[in-house]
This record gives structure tokens, C-alpha cells and sequence, in this order.
């Protein structure tokens, strides 16, 4: 791959996926038809690839991540301080915690005081539930059924009826009107 290529997949990232913005960043005469011939390069195309990959969450994350809203206590965001009995939010405390991954806003009040909010518990632990399992809207059946014996009886009754209105042999026995032909 040459300097340009790299550099053209570094600003394919940088300018959300916009391979046209990315090859006329980079220098290309024609952008727009460059841009997408650039992207589909072999080469180029693996790296982007293997990029993609590793900025990928994979499904341990996300369900640490949830299962961590979930748990995550607004107490790990405050300490009284020493001037005052009142908590206050502790940006430090909150880092060292952890919890800071899991605050959703951070706003100043009218009395200067800062108001933590924190993301909803609530629709985190739905979340897990459902990919849990533990509870569904629909039923989820598995295993298997043979229908054959079915399929093979539900034809003998058909080409009964149909074999007998026609007067024809049907399964195997005589059609001259005896029931056990002998």
C-alpha cells in the first residue's frame, strides 16, 4: 500500500466513511471517481477492513457495558468535602470508580451547584433481561416433527376417496367390489 493509500484510509475515518472527502483530502486529481476506485483496492480495502474490526465492540462488551449502567451507583460520584455536610459531585472519585462511564450529563444548577444524572438503570436491566431471555413476547418452539407418517396418510385418505369415485383399485386391494379377494 503507498503513503497516499494510507493516508487516504486514515481520512476515510477521519470524514465518516465519505471516500470522495477522503481522497480529495489526500490529493487525488478526480475525488469523487477515485475516492470509491481507492476504497476497493485490495490492499486498501483489507485495511479498512482490519480497522473496522478493531474498532468493533464485541458482544461481551456491550452486555459488560449494559450490566455496568445497570449497577453503576450515583454514590460513586460524590463525597461530603470537608466545608460542607452537603455531598458534591467528585469528578475524581467518580473516575477512580469507574462510574464516570456510566454518567449520562453533568449540568450546573442555579445555585452553582452541579447535578449528576446518571443513564437509565431501568432500560439497561430490560435490555439484559431480553437478551437473557427472561422473558419473551413470542414463544420459541424447537426440535423436530417427522411428517412423513402424516404426509403418507393424508395421501392414502386422498387417492381413497379420489380411486374409490372412480371405481379404480385403491391400496393395494381388488377393485371388483369383494373385500378380500380370493
Amino acid at each position: 500500500m503507498t503513503d497516499q493509500q494510507r493516508a487516504f484510509v486514515d481520512a476515510y475515518f477521519t470524514y465518516n466513511f465519505n471516500a470522495s472527502r477522503a481522497a480529495e483530502e489526500v490529493g487525488y486529481a478526480f475525488p469523487r471517481q477515485q475516492g470509491w476506485e481507492v476504497k476497493n483496492l485490495p490492499d486498501v480495502k483489507a485495511e479498512i477492513e482490519r480497522r473496522f474490526a478493531e474498532r468493533a465492540a464485541s458482544a461481551d462488551e456491550v452486555l459488560g457495558t449494559v450490566a455496568g449502567i445497570m449497577r453503576a451507583s450515583i454514590r460513586d460520584c460524590y463525597s461530603v468535602q470537608d466545608f460542607s455536610r452537603f455531598p458534591m459531585y467528585d469528578p475524581k472519585k467518580a473516575f477512580e470508580t469507574g462510574a464516570i462511564d456510566f454518567v449520562k450529563s453533568v449540568t450546573t444548577e442555579k445555585d452553582g451547584s452541579l447535578k449528576v444524572e446518571m443513564h437509565d438503570k431501568l432500560a439497561a436491566a430490560v435490555q439484559l433481561g431480553k437478551h437473557l431471555k427472561l422473558w419473551t413476547d413470542k414463544t420459541e418452539l424447537s426440535g423436530s416433527v417427522d411428517l412423513s407418517a402424516a404426509a403418507a396418510d393424508a395421501d392414502n385418505r386422498f387417492f381413497a376417496r379420489v380411486g374409490a369415485a372412480e371405481g379404480e383399485r385403491v391400496l393395494g386391494e381388488p377393485n371388483d367390489g369383494s373385500a378380500g379377494g380370493t
